[in-house]
């Protein structure tokens, strides 16, 4: 789009089968690095596995498929994000049922599963992490040192992973530029905690951003039902401090972005209409918070329609405002021109996940 929002060009990509795009990031050469999954082998998609793969495409300033690699084994594959990295590869995150084809090392049901690329789509390394439970991820970054650190909840305590506080913990693991784990920690309560992003701050250390429902541990839920969960750590992954966020409904986080004044905003989705929420439309609606540095709440606001709306992605614009984006099955308040039909399930970051990005419903088990 232009800067006016109008279309300067589209594509749609994939084959025959099913496939839903979950990240995209432009590259240096002006450029697209497409991250998806896919269930097709035919079209614009060649060398698919079995089940659902990752998909990643390098797509000209145009939208022109320059490459495209599949990746995955006989089970299903997750992708969750891909990233350009500093020597000009990319760096691909989600998670990996497989333990044949490109997946080595699978610990159990599902590993938090990571491939380091080189320009041209080819693997330079890879890496299956996490324990003989259930593992998800769909957020990491590169950090500063030129390494990376991922986002993910657990419910293993054995493999990659030594403690659990509970049902589901939230999982952070940082790994060096050539995939060695430097560390990873555990968070959360006796319930369920789960992380949906994670931005390295100024100091070196990392904020992160998830929900939980848990009643004791480092993870309070303080407002009742699920509440909106934000963890500041170290640079050495220890807590630092922690804060919860929502009212007596369901809020789940979805993103969040470092502001250019030091400040946190955040989007999440929320039922509620009490607590730290002023305003809902009814049922389901994006929540966007503006916070301090220290997690206290600047200005919030709840956006939508009477029916379900969510959203997924917010970034700051130029001029200091902010812009998100989502799915909506209303057509009233905030939201106009809707043209029908249930909200696209590629929103479903993690679809085997319970816990993942998922439409929260009221009677939601985090």
């Amino acid at each position: 789009m232009d800067a006016d929002g109008d279309i300067q060009w589209q594509r749609t990509l994939g084959g025959s089968e099913a496939d839903g795009a979950l990240s995209i990031r432009q590259t240096n050469d002006g450029g697209y690095i497409l991250g998806a999954q896919t269930h097709s082998d035919d079209g614009d998609v060649s060398g698919h596995h079995n089940n659902f793969d990752y998909w990643v495409a390098k797509l000209d300033e145009t939208g022109g498929i320059e490459w495209q690699r599949a990746f995955g084994g006989s089970a299903n594959e997750y992708l969750g994000t891909v990233i350009p990295t500093t020597d000009g590869g990319y760096f691909v995150c989600g998670i990996a049922g497989s333990s044949n084809g490109d997946v080595v090392g699978n610990h159990g049901l599902s590993d938090v599963w990571v491939l380091k690329l080189d320009g041209s789509g080819g693997i330079q390394w890879k890496k299956a992490l996490g324990g003989s439970g259930f593992e998800y991820t769909n957020e990491a970054i590169q950090t500063a040192d030129g390494g990376y650190i991922i986002s993910a909840y657990t419910r293993s305590i054995d493999g990659d992973l030594s403690f659990s506080w509970g049902e589901e913990d939230i999982w952070i693991i940082k790994l060096a530029a050539t995939g060695s784990i430097e560390w990873s920690n555990t968070f959360g309560g006796n319930k369920q905690d789960l992380s949906t992003a994670i931005r390295q701050t100024a100091d070196g250390g990392y904020l992160v951003a998830g929900s939980t429902n848990s009643t004791a541990g480092d993870a309070i839920s303080l407002q009742g039902g699920t509440d909106v969960l934000v963890l500041k750590l170290t640079p050495a992954g220890e807590l630092e401090w922690q804060r919860t966020l929502g009212g007596s409904e369901t809020e789940i986080a979805t993103a969040v972005e470092l502001t250019n004044n030091g400040g946190i905003i955040l989007l999440a989705n929320s039922y509620s209409d009490n607590g730290d929420l002023s305003g809902n439309y009814g049922d389901l609606d994006c929540w966007v918070v503006r916070l301090d540095a220290s997690a206290n709440i600047l200005w919030q606001k709840s956006i939508g329609g009477t029916a379900d709306d969510q959203g997924v992605s917010i970034f700051q614009t130029v001029d200091g405002g902010f812009i998100f984006g989502g799915g909506s099955t209303s057509n009233d308040n905030d939201v106009s021109g809707n043209h029908g039909g249930p909200i696209c399930g590629s929103l479903n970051s993690v679809p085997a996940s319970p816990a993942s990005k998922m439409r929260p419903r009221r009677n939601l088990r985090l």
